[in-house]
């Protein structure tokens, strides 16, 4: 399920430029994104743009620290009323931000295991008025057989499993870049 050494930085989407990918995910998912499922993306030679972190799992905004913070010394997050409060005043600079990501991507990847407003919006602006794939991963089934979910992901694939993702993936690059052998289609 991986490229051949040195193929990543010659993966580029039909226009010759690297494959960009959005990630969208609930807020409490970010920690299993950034740790699990951006390392793997970008070993499959496509870019990331991560609403919270950076490629290199660093974060990007400074209310991810605090909240990094607070979940690793395991505050109650009632505790937190202050954070909440500074959070939504960033709503117009936290929206802005997602949706300039999100306009630099070629696809979007989305996670979401619960009823988001934030994923939901991002997965609809990515497939409906961007118009790019949306592929989406959650094992709920009413998430995924939504009707505003399944036609805003009408130019991707709704899966259950991060491995039916990857071979969705798999089967994209090879129909939309330049350089994926067809052997990578097949599961190691």
């Amino acid at each position: 399920m991986r490229l051949l050494e040195g193929e990543e930085r010659k993966l580029t989407n039909m226009k010759g430029k690297k494959i960009n990918a959005y990630l969208s995910h609930t807020f409490g998912l970010r920690v299993y994104v950034r740790d699990i499922i951006m390392p793997t993306i970008l070993r499959m030679g496509i870019n990331t743009k991560n609403p919270f972190y950076n490629q290199e799992g660093q974060c990007l905004r400074e209310h991810i620290k605090l909240a990094d913070k607070i979940e690793n010394k395991g505050v109650d997050p009632t505790q937190v009323a202050t954070w909440w409060k500074t959070l939504s005043k960033l709503n117009k600079s936290i929206v802005t931000g997602d949706l300039q990501m999100i306009d630099e991507c070629d696809i979007t990847i989305a996670n979401m295991e619960d009823i988001s407003i934030g994923t939901t919006s991002e997965i609809f602006y990515s497939g409906c008025v961007r118009g790019i794939p949306v592929f989406l991963l959650s094992k709920r089934k009413e998430i995924r057989e939504h009707p505003w979910i399944i036609y805003a992901c009408s130019k991707g694939k709704i899966v259950e499993t991060l491995p039916e993702l990857l071979k969705a993936l798999k089967v994209y690059l090879h129909k939309n870049s330049t350089l994926v052998p067809e052997e990578h289609l097949k599961e190691n």
